[in-house]
């Protein structure tokens, strides 16, 4: 009887404290990410086409996850030789760990109505790559992905 008194308690403690929070992937996304290049990459073979480093003014805009699918937006450009925020975008997240996927949206319009679905290409402590869009820029009827490479 009294094994069982001390087993009880003892499974307690193991569960409230012997488990470990997954530091995973997802846990990489949460923090503020800055915008550093975009990055232009051939749809037919993978070969970076071209690169653009952010200037001063576009290295201020950001993508900041929080918990709970918390979304913080903010772009900022040249506009008549003046750094100016470009406004903020979508307040809500959600991200698919095993589909690499980060869906974006208002809250007013609703997660059914997303304004962004950013393909994550790879994330680390200190850098993350976004997928938003492909576009044929180099002429060969293949779409090439753009990628935005942002910092922390």
């Amino acid at each position: 009887m009294m094994i069982k008194k001390l087993l009880l308690p003892l499974s307690f403690m193991f569960i409230f404290f012997g488990c470990k929070k997954d530091k995973g992937v997802s846990n990489q996304l949460l923090g503020k990410w800055y915008y550093a290049r975009l990055v232009i990459y051939s749809g037919k073979d993978g070969k970076e086409l071209k690169r653009e480093e952010g200037n001063t003014c576009e290295k201020k805009s950001y993508k900041e996850f929080l918990s709970g699918g918390v979304l913080k937006d903010a772009g900022y450009a040249q506009i008549n030789k003046k750094c100016e925020s470009t406004g903020f975008g979508p307040n809500r997240y959600k991200y698919d760990v095993s589909a690499k996927k980060i869906i974006a949206w208002f809250d007013s319009n609703g997660e059914n109505s997303p304004t962004g679905i950013y393909l994550v290409r790879s994330i680390t402590a200190t850098q993350l790559e976004l997928q938003l869009y492909e576009r044929d820029v180099n002429g060969d009827g293949v779409d090439d992905p753009h990628v935005y490479v942002c910092t922390k």
